[in-house]
Parts: C-alpha cells; sequence; structure tokens
C-alpha cells in the first residue's frame, strides 16, 4: 500500500476551498458536524497549511454568525444539546489549537450547566448515545478537562449514572442502551452510538482519575459483553453487527458503524487497564479488518469521514499512533488514496464529491461529518504533519 500522493491531495484540497466559498453552499446551524462551523474547522486547517490568515478570518466570522444563531433563534428537537455541545468543543479545540483567542469562560460555563441539565434527564431515560443521550454531554466534559476541573462533578454523575442504569446480559456481562430510533432502546456496537464509544470515554475518564474504580469495572464488563457478541470472521466476512440482535447481517467498515469503532473502544480499554486478553482480541480484529476492502466487504460507497473512506483514514491512523504498528499507517495511506479517488464524480457533485447518504441536504454535501469540509480537514492532516489532531471531534478520545 503506497503513501498517498500528495500532489493530488493538495489539488482537492483547494477545489474544496474553492467550493466551499461560494455563495450556494453556505449553511446554517452552529455545531461543527451537520453546521458552519464545520466550514469553520476546514478554513481554520486550510489557513493552517497555506499561511493565510484570511481564513482565519472567515472562519471568525463563521463562528460570529453561529453565536448570533445559537443567541437569538429558537431551536427544537432532541440535536439541540449536540449541537450545543460541539459548539463548546468548537471553542476548546480551536483555543488548544491556538487559533482562536478570546474570553470564552462564561459561554463554556453556561454551556456546562445546559449540558448538566440533559445529561442528569438521559441518564434517568436510560439513553447513553452520543448524538441524543448522556454521552452528548460527556464527550462535552471529556474536552473540557483539558482546561478546567469544574466540570469533574458532572462527569462523576455520569459514570455513576453508568453505574446504576447499567443493564446485564446473562453471563453476568454490562451493556448500555441507545434511544435515538427506538425508545425502547437498541443496543449499537460501535463508535458513534454505541458500545465502542462508551468505552472510550471510560478510558479517557479513567486516564483523568475520575472515579477509576468504577470506569475500569465498566471497561471490563462491557468489553466481555462486545467480545461475546463477535461473530466468526471466516465464516461472516466481519465480527460485529451494527446492531446486537439483528439479523439482516450488515457490519459497515466506518467510523459510525462496525468493527472498526467496537475494535478501538477495547483497544483503549486493554491499552489502559494493561489488560493483555482485551488488547489482543483488539489487535485481532483490526488485522482481519484489513482485509476488507471491496464495496461489498467494507459498504463504504464515498469519501466523508462518517461512512466513508476519510473516516477509515481518520481511525487507522489514530491506531498507528496507539500502537506503533506500521501496517496501520499503510492502511490508514490506502483510505486515504481511495478518499482521493471518489473525488472524481462530476455530475450533482460537489468539489467532485458526491455522499451516498442524505445527499438532497445541502449540509451533507458541504459539512463536515459527511460531506466537504470535513473530507478537506482529513486530507490537510495528511499533508501537514503539524496541524492539530481533531481525533476527539469524531469521538476517538
Amino acid at each position: 500500500m503506497a503513501p498517498v500522493k500528495r500532489y493530488s491531495v493538495k489539488q482537492k484540497i483547494e477545489d474544496i476551498a474553492t467550493c466551499l466559498a461560494l455563495d450556494e453552499n453556505q449553511i446554517k446551524g452552529f455545531g461543527y458536524g451537520n453546521g458552519r462551523l464545520g466550514i469553520a474547522l476546514f478554513y481554520l486547517y486550510y489557513g493552517h497549511l497555506t499561511a493565510d490568515n484570511t481564513y482565519a478570518e472567515k472562519a471568525e466570522d463563521l463562528f460570529s454568525q453561529a453565536f448570533d444563531e445559537l443567541r437569538n433563534e429558537k431551536f427544537e428537537g432532541h440535536f439541540f444539546e449536540k449541537d450545543l455541545a460541539e459548539f463548546g468543543m468548537f471553542i476548546e479545540f480551536t483555543q488548544t489549537a491556538n487559533w482562536f483567542d478570546f474570553e470564552a469562560a462564561e459561554i463554556l460555563e453556561s454551556i456546562d450547566e445546559v449540558l448538566l441539565n440533559h445529561l442528569e434527564h438521559a441518564i434517568e431515560r436510560e439513553d447513553f448515545d452520543p448524538f441524543s443521550g448522556a454521552l452528548v454531554a460527556g464527550n462535552y466534559y471529556s474536552f473540557r478537562l483539558e482546561s478546567t476541573d469544574k466540570i469533574v462533578p458532572h462527569l462523576e454523575k455520569l459514570v455513576h449514572g453508568l453505574y446504576q442504569k447499567k443493564n446485564i446480559d446473562s453471563d453476568g456481562n454490562w451493556f448500555w442502551k441507545s434511544k435515538l430510533t427506538d425508545p425502547n432502546g437498541v443496543v449499537y456496537t460501535g463508535i458513534s452510538h454505541g458500545m465502542g464509544a462508551i468505552l472510550a470515554l471510560l478510558a479517557n475518564l479513567y486516564e483523568h482519575n475520575i472515579l477509576p474504580s468504577l470506569c475500569a469495572e465498566m471497561m471490563l464488563k462491557g468489553s466481555h459483553f462486545l467480545l461475546t457478541q463477535a461473530k466468526e470472521f471466516e465464516k461472516h466476512g466481519y465480527y460485529f453487527d451494527d446492531i446486537v440482535g439483528q439479523t439482516n447481517g450488515i457490519s459497515r467498515l466506518s467510523l459510525c458503524y462496525g468493527d472498526l469503532g467496537v475494535s478501538y473502544g477495547l483497544l483503549r480499554v486493554g491499552q489502559t487497564l494493561s489488560n493483555d486478553v482485551i488488547y489482543t482480541k483488539a489487535i485481532g480484529i483490526l488485522r482481519n479488518s484489513i482485509l476488507r476492502s471491496s464495496l461489498e466487504q467494507t459498504g463504504v460507497r464515498d469519501a466523508g469521514l462518517l461512512y466513508g473512506a476519510s473516516g477509515n483514514a481518520m481511525i487507522y491512523n489514530m491506531i498507528f499512533r496507539l500502537t506503533g504498528d506500521n501496517v496501520f499507517l499503510s492502511t490508514a495511506h490506502y483510505w486515504q488514496q481511495r478518499a482521493i479517488e471518489y473525488g472524481q464524480d462530476t455530475a450533482d457533485s460537489t468539489a467532485g464529491f458526491l455522499p451516498h447518504l442524505n445527499r438532497m441536504y445541502l449540509a451533507t454535501n458541504v459539512g463536515f461529518l459527511q460531506g466537504i469540509a470535513g473530507i478537506g480537514c482529513a486530507f490537510i492532516q495528511t499533508v501537514c504533519d503539524d496541524a492539530p489532531k481533531m481525533d476527539k471531534l469524531i469521538w476517538l478520545l
């Protein structure tokens, strides 16, 4: 697997920058996943790459628009808190990167309190999804740990909530549900909605000495639950269904779903607790995931972060940095090249890229999680070694 061709990447980055500047590609929303702050992130990365301060000014203008939208408009729906958390995470990320420098304590402390209310209600209804449930607040507070210890009691509340609301299977293993799509709850295995995200967050909290004994117990019980769900790779071509108990045999290879997110969570547990059994299992799953490359094997149909090739490149690169194993770096290069190849579409595409899902929405095409803003940020990280790593923005805690 040859490293990515840098000239090809840079050309696509320039195409994305040109496309995002068009009036027709301006979006609303105060989060970064599907809102204007995702484009702001691209401008900050692009300005870093080109040493052009005008792009930082563009990002600041988008941030001001997002802040005005947050303050002045009425929002409804269960993704308000997710976007609010993303707004706060954007501030923390850009200040840590020394891209933005303004007094944000009052803003962030207000977000802390709003999300505490959300956290308490999510725990009560036993929803631990990173989009709709308690991990909306949990992932945000994990960002805040880098700048304040005031939110430690909030994270302790989350840890206690996870412990109190755990489900126990017949073997004594523990699991937690998402109520994003089903009021009765389902058990997602991966990192965007389910168990992989919970394990990664618990590992992060353990490392920050937040109720470490409880975190360790839940990491072990949760890891054992996931490992009991594993299928025979030789028979099925994958290990984990997207949802526990589903019968349609779906397991995508992506940041959003499937073996990558599960094994990332297991890897974090194995390393954090120095548990050789869990670590070895995680590495075995990851090494077999490398064998999956075709559309039929992976379900990958575009270049996006959430479901596509750029997200796979990001997670394999993170796994390389955690393990030092060059096979994962080579695999990251492979998926980076695949992402470039997906940028050759012309009809109805945006800067050459065409998302497979939800393409009828402008935010899907130009935004961060599924669109060209996120693809562009991922590309810049491949050609600019000193660009800030955006792992935590995509649940890789």
